[in-house]
C-alpha cells in the first residue's frame, strides 16, 4: 500500500487538534489505533491537526488528498467558490469531451465553459482541442498533480486527450450575473452510459427550475426514452454534438434511456433560471 492514493473526508476537527470520537471514526479513515497513537507521539499541537494525514503517512501511503467545506456565503463579503469530487485514479481517463459549451447561445449559464485537467502521472502529454474540430489545438505537458486550466473557450464537443490517465472538471458561468456558476466533474468516454438517472427535480417556486442537458456524440440523431412520477414520454437528440435541454418536473426524479443503446452523456443544472441568475 504504499504507493496508493488515498482520500481523506474530514470528520471532526476541534479547535486546534483533532479529535477522533471513538475507534470507530479511525477505522472509517482506515487507520488502526496503534498506527494513530505512533503519530502523534511527540507531534506539536500545530501538526496534530493533521492527525488523520498523519496517521495514514505511519502506515505507509505517501499521496493523501484532505477535503473540507466549498462554497459561498454572503455575510463573508465578495467570495465566490465551488468544488467538484475527487475522483480515484482508478477512474481517470485519457479522453474527454465537454456535452456542453458556449456555443449553447440560449443558456445565459454557459456564457462561460472552462475545464481543470489534472495529471495522475508524470511526463502526461495533453492536448486540448477546445473546439472539437481539430484546430486551434494546444499541447502541455503535466507531472503527477500538476493542473491545468482552460480558461474559458469551449465548445459543445471539446475534446482533451492525454497520454496517460488525467482527470478533468468543467465549470460554466454567467460573465458579469451576480452568482451564476456551476462545476462538474466529467467522466472519461469510455465510462459514458446509455442509461442516466438523477434524483433532483426543479424547485416548486417557478424561478427555480432544474434542467438537464443529454449530450449526443454520434453522427446520427437518437432517442432517448424519460420517465418521471409525472409522466414518461421521448425525445430526439441531433447527432453531431447535439445536445437537448429537459425541464425537470417539479419534486420528481427522472431516468434517461437511450431507445437503441447508444451511448450519451448527461448533467444537470439546479436552480438555473436564465432570466435571473
Amino acid at each position: 500500500m504504499a504507493d496508493v492514493p488515498l482520500l481523506v473526508v474530514e470528520n471532526y476537527r476541534q479547535g486546534f487538534h483533532c479529535v477522533p470520537q471513538s475507534s470507530k471514526e479511525l477505522f472509517i479513515h482506515g487507520i488502526t489505533v496503534g498506527f494513530f497513537l505512533a503519530a502523534m507521539s511527540g507531534k506539536s499541537n500545530r501538526l496534530r491537526r493533521f492527525c488523520f494525514e498523519l496517521a495514514l503517512v505511519e502506515q505507509g501511503l505517501s499521496r493523501i488528498a484532505g477535503v473540507d467545506e466549498a462554497g459561498r456565503g454572503p455575510l463573508a463579503g465578495p467570495v465566490f467558490a465551488g468544488a467538484a469530487s475527487v475522483l480515484s485514479t482508478i477512474d481517470y481517463g485519457t479522453n474527454y469531451i465537454s456535452p456542453v459549451g458556449q456555443n449553447l447561445t440560449n443558456v445565459n449559464l454557459m456564457k462561460y465553459v472552462g475545464m481543470f485537467i489534472m495529471a495522475a502521472q508524470n511526463n502526461t502529454t495533453v492536448t486540448i482541442d477546445p473546439k472539437g474540430t481539430g484546430v486551434g489545438t494546444t499541447n502541455i505537458v503535466l507531472n503527477q498533480g500538476e493542473s491545468y486550466l482552460v480558461n474559458g473557450g469551449i465548445l459543445t464537443g471539446g475534446r482533451v486527450t492525454a497520454t496517460k490517465p488525467i482527470q478533468a472538471d468543467l465549470i460554466i458561468g454567467h460573465v458579469g450575473a451576480s452568482y451564476a456558476s456551476d462545476w462538474f466533474t466529467l467522466y472519461p468516454a469510455s465510462a459514458w452510459s446509455s442509461a442516466y438517472y438523477t434524483p433532483v427535480g426543479s424547485a416548486a417556486k417557478v424561478s427555480q427550475p432544474a434542467y438537464v442537458y443529454l449530450y449526443n456524440p454520434g453522427a446520427g440523431a437518437i432517442t432517448i426514452n424519460y420517465n418521471t412520477k409525472v409522466g414518461s414520454g421521448s425525445f430526439s437528440v441531433p447527432g453531431a454534438n447535439g445536445v437537448y435541454q429537459f425541464q425537470m418536473p417539479v419534486g420528481s426524479g427522472a431516468s434517461f434511456v437511450s431507445a437503441g443503446g447508444q451511448s450519451f452523456y448527461a448533467l444537470c443544472t439546479v436552480a438555473a433560471n436564465n432570466s435571473a441568475d
